[in-house]
């Protein structure tokens, strides 16, 4: 028989399955396949972000460069410099 700490957790475990499956449902699988397509065709892929989705982005940048799609990243502590019109940014690879 479960103790209150293992119904509990279950419960929890069960309510995030929930809050994900109804977060999944949302997500339009033909606007999915239309990002996937314009990142490969991509030569480079430019992410800007700040906070916790500035970490998000960061991963999802690095993960780009691994099959050799390098990400390019613009976030918190990037200051804009004079750089012929372009903004700067950190090669991710």
């Amino acid at each position: 028989m479960p103790n209150d700490d293992q119904s509990g957790f279950e419960a929890s475990v069960g309510l995030i399955l929930e809050e994900c499956r109804l977060a999944l449902s949302r997500i339009d699988p033909q606007a999915v396949e239309n990002l996937v397509d314009a990142i490969l065709a991509a030569d480079k892929v430019f992410v800007v972000g700040v906070g916790r989705v500035f970490l998000s982005l960061q991963a999802f940048a690095k993960r780009l460069s691994h099959p050799g799609h390098p990400g390019l990243l613009r976030g918190p502590g990037h200051r804009a410099a004079n750089r012929g019109g372009r903004p700067p940014h950190r090669r991710l690879r």
